[in-house]
């Protein structure tokens, strides 16, 4: 699971814009530390998204700086569903404008978040009954350990929106080998519970692994080539407040 902590993932698709923020600023290992701690809580956290509202105006007004990547959406045959941002913040920091392809079960989202003027992430997304299908357009993010129906990929933040679409239905045909149907999404509601559902199913497998197994995993996630001389130190900062956080309703 990523640290935009789906709110990518289970995004799912929810507040991309949350891991942007995130990884710029954890300058200090202890910002690092604390971020760490907080995402690993949020993701047994029953979050979510809404539908704006007129209180969201200055996150609305943003939505200038993705005219050219929805414009190229559009002319892939992308139609908007809506906008959504966080349950989690008040007042937002970020929003998401989604969008569904003409076969229904392709769902693009393009973000925008407070104080990265001009700056728009793209992500594609679709689900079957159990797994998740995600392809990030941001450069890679350290991330949350995620479940193993949960197929991810990162790429460049500079490659156009019909090169992503590609690699994401390559992404789709590689890892779908028991060829599961894509679900279908018509309508903003539909993908808000598509997303819901398969964040739960992202807590349900969280909850279910071993605290001190999931903790390693989620520090080498998130470490990468620094937890060999992180994740000792960081293991045993984390480790007395283990098991973790049940899910709150």
């Amino acid at each position: 699971m990523s640290l935009l902590v789906s709110a990518v993932a289970g995004l799912a698709g929810g507040a991309t814009y949350g891991a942007y923020a995130l990884i710029r600023r954890y300058r200090s290992r202890k910002k690092l530390l604390g971020l760490i701690r907080r995402h690993r809580a949020e993701a047994v956290t029953v979050g979510g998204m809404r539908r704006v509202t007129a209180a969201d105006a200055d996150v609305i007004a943003m939505l200038g700086w993705v005219q050219l990547d929805e414009h190229a959406l559009r002319s892939r045959g992308f139609a908007v569903l809506g906008d959504l941002v966080s349950k989690r913040e008040a007042p937002s920091t970020g929003l998401s404008r989604y969008f569904v392809d003409e076969s229904g079960t392709m769902v693009a989202s393009l973000s925008v978040l407070k104080g990265s003027p001009n700056a728009c992430w793209l992500a594609l997304e679709c689900f079957t009954a159990y797994s998740q299908f995600m392809t990030l357009r941001a450069g890679k993010l350290p991330e949350l350990s995620y479940p193993p129906f949960v197929y991810r990929q990162w790429v460049g933040k500079d490659i156009p929106v019909d090169e992503v679409i590609e690699r994401h239905r390559a992404l789709i045909k590689d890892k779908n080998n028991e060829e599961q149907c894509l679900c279908t999404i018509r309508n903003l509601d539909e993908l808000v519970a598509q997303t819901e559902r398969h964040s739960e199913l992202n807590r349900e497998w969280r909850n279910a692994q071993p605290p001190d197994a999931l903790l390693e995993a989620d520090l080498r996630s998130v470490l990468g080539e620094r937890y060999d001389g992180l994740g000792k130190r960081f293991a045993q900062r984390l480790a007395a407040e283990l098991p973790e956080a049940r899910i709150r309703r």
